[in-house]
């Protein structure tokens, strides 16, 4: 039991390694004199679904999700969380 544990977790580390030194595909452009916000998400599958079409359109979710997350921070700043009300 401990070999397996042990190859699991030689196979989570370098899947980690691998995918840090992968180019990061998500990324915001700002193009204010042409006018234009361009952004592009990236949205991973749960691993538990019911079918390949649930997984697909989860990820798609996540990835929507997350590009408007981006366009958030490009409009308003690296702040994307709402402030809270102040108080006078």
């Amino acid at each position: 039991m401990n070999m397996v544990k042990s190859i699991a977790a030689a196979m989570l580390v370098m899947a980690l390694a691998i995918a840090a030194l992968l180019p990061q595909t998500a990324e915001a452009a700002t193009d204010w004199d042409g006018g234009r916000i361009r952004a592009e998400g990236t949205g991973v599958a749960p691993a538990r679904t019911v079918s390949a079409a649930q997984a697909r359109a989860l990820a798609r979710r996540a990835a929507i999700a997350d590009a408007y997350r981006q366009l958030a921070e490009q409009i308003q700043g690296s702040r994307s969380m709402p402030r809270p009300p102040s108080r006078t």
